[in-house]
């Protein structure tokens, strides 16, 4: 995104920023300079990201048939209890 907005990464604004809005910048800057990643389906309605990693492609499957995918699979239990106390923290925060 600093690229796009030719600002360093360091730049205050990036930090008003969600890690949501920058991923989000992140990936539309990714497949726009990278467009044969995304693939579509044969009727052309819907595309697919095919990202070489298994998880991933697993999850982007999922998304594509409306299965909501556990984004904290592959994680180690640690870290997986981690993420869960995080969301019950900020669970009124959405």
């Amino acid at each position: 995104m600093g690229e796009k907005y030719k600002l360093p990464l360091s730049h205050e604004a990036f930090a008003s920023w969600s890690l949501l809005d920058l991923l989000t910048g992140y990936w539309e800057d990714y497949y726009a300079k990278n467009p044969t990643e995304a693939k579509r389906s044969a009727d052309g309605k819907e595309v697919k990201f095919v990202t070489g990693d298994p998880l991933i492609d697993k999850w982007e499957d999922e998304i594509a048939k409306g299965i909501e995918p556990d984004l904290t699979e592959g994680l180690t239990v640690q870290d997986r209890e981690r993420v869960l106390a995080a969301r019950e923290v900020n669970k009124d925060r959405a």
